[in-house]
């Protein structure tokens, strides 16, 4: 902390100008009322803080510092209104220094010397206003229910602004657990993918380099010596401007193809029915009770609005409600929803191997459509484009979970257009086998072309 050597104030509240040398040693102002004695506490306040603490709060009305901080004589000339400080700073070894601030330029002291050191000092005083309570602040104290008590100590020690960023961080983290696992499915698939390229076993430095450098090598380029986030496994690689078509990359497509086929026939194994099974009938079970289905649409009103809670008003309806308050009305009627919220937790459970399943496929897909876009003539993926687009809508409602009623519907399989898709696309791949033939060369020649790159 801090001790006082010297105060000077000039028109601020009721002082016209004074000066009071305290030598760094405790005081105690007395006198009748209105000579003056708390506008000597607002004047350490507002000079080592900017504030006023008897002009904020409740019960205050329209008062602010700029407005009723200046002599009543001064209140058209803010500059006029100052306050000026001489401390000593003991954890500096009695170090001294000065603040002053006026009411014009209240968010700009002049604090010397401008050392690093002092300005911390000042700023650590800034963060503690239970330094200063007047009169009016200690009645409120003595007399508050006990229950308000706690709440004005909290605002005093500005623990609401703690609990304002610990809401903020929660928003942070509950958005971070949402999208978490969409990323970690695109890493995995990132991953898969380049070993699948790189032809090698694990994902390491060295491995990639073995891999990368004798096929650089062919290339005419220079080994790689070091593999970071900025490396480009193609550096020194010039490529041709020319509008020819892209050449479709036989290796790679070839085990692209393999994996499509292992994501297609996981859609169809026992083990991944049967997940759908159980998750549909689970879900048709909550389904049955329409009273779970409401509380299941208000758990995630109540949840979203916990998250959005700004410390100040309720998102939803605007009501004021203080941090405690706010969290404990929502906590009493999430507890209501608890069996509910287990219930749907169980069921998400379910659905994440099932998501990630079809997540797998629908990569897959993608890659391969892609492929086929290179070929001149382009194969016509028109079935794997529609088939994609099914599978997206089934993952984006699985994902959502509600409406419960659609959510069954997608974990359901259809079974008129799903067949179709699946077998036309059963034969492309059969087609783009490496070694495959076929009399109708017009129609599949550009399908097997990945054999005769």
């Amino acid at each position: 902390m801090i001790r006082i050597d010297r105060i000077h104030i000039k028109e601020f509240r009721g002082i016209r100008e004074l000066t009071l040398t305290l030598k760094g040693q405790n005081f105690a102002a007395c006198g009748p009322n209105g000579t003056g004695k708390s506008g000597i506490v607002d004047a350490i306040e507002f000079a080592l803080t900017g504030n006023i603490s008897r002009l904020a709060g409740t019960g205050t009305g329209g008062l602010s510092v700029k407005a009723h901080g200046p002599h009543v004589d001064s209140r058209n000339k803010p500059e006029a209104a100052s306050v000026t400080l001489d401390v000593i700073i003991p954890s500096l070894g009695n170090k001294k220094a000065q603040i002053s601030r006026s009411v014009k330029t209240v968010n700009a002291p002049q604090i010397k010397p401008a050392d690093k050191d002092v300005i911390a000092a000042f700023e650590s005083v800034n963060l503690h206003p239970e330094f200063v309570l007047s009169r009016r602040e200690l009645i409120r104290y003595v007399l508050s229910e006990p229950g308000n008590r706690s709440k004005e100590v909290q605002s005093l020690l500005r623990l609401d602004d703690i609990e304002k960023l610990r809401g903020v961080l929660q928003k942070i983290a509950n958005s971070c657990s949402r999208d978490l696992p969409g990323f970690e499915r695109s890493e995995n698939d990132s991953v898969t993918n380049l070993l699948a390229v790189l032809d090698t076993p694990q994902l390491s430095k060295k491995s990639v380099l073995d891999s990368v450098n004798p096929r650089r090598e062919i290339l005419g380029l220079a080994p790689l010596t070091d593999v970071d986030a900025a490396t480009s496994l193609k550096d020194g690689l010039t490529t041709a401007t020319a509008t020819a078509p892209g050449r479709v990359p036989k290796v790679q497509a070839t085990v692209d193809l393999a994996t499509l086929r292992e994501a297609l026939q996981a859609l169809q194994t026992d083990p991944f029915k049967q997940a759908c099974a159980t998750a549909e009938a689970n879900a048709a079970e909550l389904g049955k009770d329409a009273d779970s289905i409401d509380a299941l649409s208000r758990e995630s009103l109540l949840k979203s609005a916990l998250e959005l809670y700004d410390g100040s008003a309720c998102p939803v309806c605007d009501t004021p409600f203080e941090p405690d308050a706010f969290t404990g009305h929502l906590a009493g009627k999430l507890a209501h929803l608890e069996d509910v919220s287990k219930r749907r937790a169980a069921i998400e459970a379910e659905l994440k191997p099932i998501l990630d399943t079809v997540h797998a496929a629908g990569t897959a897909l993608n890659t391969m459509i892609e492929h086929a876009g290179l070929f001149s003539p382009k194969i016509d993926a028109g079935a794997l484009v529609e088939f994609r687009l099914a599978l997206r809508a089934r993952y984006q409602q699985l994902q959502k979970l509600l409406p419960l009623n659609d959510t069954r519907a997608a974990q359901g399989t259809d079974r008129e257009r799903f067949p179709s898709l699946l077998n036309a696309f059963r034969r492309s791949c059969h087609y783009m086998r490496p070694g495959t033939t076929n009399t109708d060369q017009a129609t599949i020649g550009p399908m097997i072309a990945i054999s005769a790159l």
